[in-house]
């Protein structure tokens, strides 16, 4: 019935032309509070103006909105060789890489986890990780805390394996930057 009223159809005629000229004018009114109210929210969630209008650089920006992530992820791209392959462990955003990269979401499989079910021992892991071209591992642990807690990232199909994974870690990684 509004595209009547509003239209050219004969029902038009039922509402006064001064009538139709308000009802347009409050839906522009309306529509323009809601791209403003937006354009606040996300103001408060994101602070995205300052980079738009270059008083943050693109960099600043990242490293404040997305701290576990784009700092590691920047340092990677500038230091790594161009022909790095990285693993991602707690980290599901390999976006902003470079580099090749291998990434699941919190609902795939975890590729550490099965490739550390199927390996004998830590040097078989090794061999492969070797194999799928990881030259580099990224692990976020505090985010790999939370995909655990809220979605089981983590999932080690035995105690033995999770053993395996930080007896992996401990011999066969050598850190090469961290965040605090």
């Amino acid at each position: 019935i509004s595209e009547g009223l509003f239209s050219g159809s004969p029902h038009s005629k039922l509402v006064p032309e001064w009538l139709r000229r308000i009802g347009y004018l409050v839906l522009l009114c309306l529509l323009l509070a809601n791209v403003f109210w937006e354009l606040i929210s996300v103001q408060q969630t994101f602070k995205p103006f300052g980079v738009i209008m270059g008083i943050e650089s693109k960099h600043a920006y990242l490293s404040r909105q997305l701290p576990t992530l784009y700092p590691i992820t920047h340092y990677a791209n500038k230091n790594l060789p161009t022909e790095a392959k990285i693993l991602y462990i707690g980290e599901t955003r390999g976006y902003y890489s470079d580099r090749l990269f291998i990434a699941n979401t919190a609902h795939d499989a975890t590729p550490i986890v099965e490739l550390t079910h199927q390996a004998n021992d830590v040097n078989d892991l090794l061999e492969k990780l070797k194999t799928l071209g990881v030259t580099h591992i990224i692990f976020n642990k505090r985010e790999g805390t939370r995909l655990d807690t809220q979605y089981n990232y983590l999932h080690w199909e035995t105690p033995e394996d999770e053993a395996k994974f930080w007896e992996f870690y401990r011999k066969h990684l050598k850190l090469l930057h961290t965040m605090n």
